[in-house]
């Protein structure tokens, strides 16, 4: 049985939900799927992922960041300017606090509390930089997950800066998708920081699983 949520982050957006197996979050292990770039809950496999894992006895919770492109009309971009204004660091405190609101039962009680995160592309780029922060987290799997989130040459860059805009072509939608500066600067300022992928699964000290 699934169940839609929304939650009100910190910063007053907005994170659309839905959880799977609802009946099994009291005792089950909780597993959270991480969307990637151009992702959102409800896209390809994301919701089978979720009925498999749910049969299989786990609470699941697939959601949208609150910057992905996907507003109320939740197969559609319909909010581009969130996109372009999208960054790493919000995507990783976006997700802290969807697995904080898990720990304080805002899906209803769990005497549990194990977590895994599932991250596809992206979303194991912010899986893994994200799962330091919580011991709760006891096992993670990346699934075509970038390595390096650094994955743009000197000359984008400078003429990144200079347009103020990256330009992206959505393949599925053709749809012309804008990228801000300030993603850019999230980057370079926290690139051998908290958005160092390298670093993070160093420090992991937990199973992970590449896929």
């Amino acid at each position: 049985m699934s169940k839609d949520f929304i939650l009100t982050t910190s910063r007053n957006d907005k994170l659309r939900i839905s959880a799977f197996g609802i009946e099994n979050i009291e005792v089950a292990p909780c597993l959270i799927f991480v969307h990637g770039f151009k992702g959102f809950k409800d896209w390809g496999f994301g919701p089978y992922l979720a009925d498999y894992f749910e049969t299989k006895g786990y609470f699941v919770i697939t959601f949208n960041f609150s910057h992905n492109g996907i507003g109320e009309t939740l197969t559609e971009f319909t909010e581009l300017e969130k996109f372009a204004e999208n960054t790493f660091s919000l995507e990783i405190d976006e997700l802290s606090e969807l697995i904080s609101a898990y720990l304080n039962d805002f899906f209803g009680k769990s005497k549990n509390k194990k977590l895994g995160l599932l991250g596809h592309s992206r979303g194991g780029a912010v899986s893994l930089l994200t799962t330091g922060r919580f011991r709760n987290i006891r096992a993670v799997a990346v699934w075509a997950s970038v390595a390096n989130l650094n994955r743009y040459s000197e000359r984008q860059k400078e003429k990144w800066r200079k347009k103020g805009v990256f330009e992206v072509i959505n393949s599925r939608t053709k749809q012309k998708m804008k990228l801000y500066v300030s993603l850019l600067d999230d980057l370079e300022r926290n690139s051998n920081g908290s958005l160092n992928i390298q670093n993070a699964v160093g420090n992991l000290h937990k199973p992970l699983l590449i896929c």
